[in-house]
């Protein structure tokens, strides 16, 4: 347990490398309607060394049981990552109630998202570090010539960290969110999204007095707008997810986790003994559980080395800037040389 860093899975084995992908000019409508669809099987790009290889053979199972649909489309133009736009943007859309017909996705995406560059001598924790840092749920991949190599999510993470024995002896009590965002079972589907934006959840607790009777969450809302639904006039009682899923605070984080893998669902409702709502845990809270830093700290030796990293990682990240400025200036001052010549010969 020396150097438990190098334990941990590299940056190249946890990216997904069939995103979805749009073009700016894309419809958003189009776009809405791929983030509903299933994401279908992995493809791995073919330029992997022999050893990156050997590692996603055996952590492949973990990142396929994320959930099947995307969560976010990544907007490329000539090759290059200029933007992004996931379900929480859409959520925002949705709540101030702007019309989303004929609009282009690049009217409406979250510009120069924040990426991370791929490289083999780093791990999770670099992904970790940065979707921690900037409070997002996806991180592009590129590699040092910025083009996109693929896309990390908090929900890739926590598929990939399962220290089970850790899971059985933390309960529920301990991982879950008291301060439950709620709505009445007579409130309107834009109003549960207005809610979504103010509270900045992923989700909203349907109750009866204190009692959960459903849950909507952004998910629920990109299919809304697939069905073109009038959200105004919507009753969130006909559309919300029901029967709820619950666990009990003295519940292990372990039986959370089992849950959310076998019923493909990203959070679960807590309740007491009378059946009434207490909190709620979220793949971000046993994301935060299952966080390597944490249950690095244990040991006693992880601070000093994510110390030396972080600013490893910022130096090797500044290099790799600079690296690709110079590398596009050298390929203009090539295409000039070109068009250049070209003229002189004819």
């Amino acid at each position: 347990m020396e150097n438990l860093l190098h334990t941990l899975p590299s940056l190249s084995s946890i990216v997904n490398r069939t995103p979805a992908i749009a073009s700016p000019e894309m419809l958003l409508s189009e776009a809405i309607y791929m983030m509903s669809q299933n994401r279908g099987n992995q493809c791995l790009l073919p330029d992997l060394d022999r050893s990156a290889a050997t590692e996603l053979s055996s952590i492949q199972a973990h990142i396929q049981r994320v959930a099947e649909s995307h969560s976010a489309v990544l907007v490329l133009e000539q090759g290059r990552l200029v933007g992004i736009f996931t379900e929480q943007d859409l959520v925002r859309l949705t709540a101030t109630q702007t019309d989303l017909r004929g609009i282009e996705i690049g009217a409406v995406m979250t510009r120069n998202p924040h990426t991370l560059v791929l490289s083999a001598a780093e791990t999770v924790i670099s992904a970790l570090g940065v979707l921690e840092q900037f409070k997002i749920r996806h991180l592009p991949i590129i590699d040092d010539r910025a083009r996109l190599v693929g896309t990390i999510s908090s929900d890739a993470i926590r598929q990939i960290l399962q220290p089970i024995d850790l899971l059985k002896f933390r309960s529920v009590r301990e991982g879950m969110t008291i301060d439950v965002v709620r709505a009445d079972a007579g409130a309107t589907v834009l109003e549960i999204t207005q809610l979504m934006v103010e509270h900045q959840v992923s989700s909203v607790v349907i109750v009866e007095g204190n009692r959960p009777v459903g849950i909507v969450t952004e998910q629920d809302i990109v299919q809304f707008q697939v069905l073109e639904l009038d959200f105004d006039r919507l009753n969130v009682q006909t559309v919300m997810s029901a029967p709820l899923f619950c666990l009990q605070p003295h519940d292990s984080l372990w039986m959370a986790q089992q849950m959310m893998e076998t019923k493909l669902i990203r959070r679960l409702v807590i309740v007491d003994a009378q059946g009434e709502l207490c909190g709620i845990v979220t793949q971000s809270n046993l994301l935060k559980s299952l966080d390597p830093l944490e249950m690095l700290r244990v040991v006693g030796s992880l601070q000093s080395q994510l110390l030396e990293r972080a600013t490893e990682l910022e130096q090797t990240n500044a290099e790799l800037r600079a690296e690709i400025t110079r590398r596009e200036q050298v390929e203009n001052r090539l295409h000039r040389a070109s068009q250049s010549l070209e003229e002189r010969m004819a």
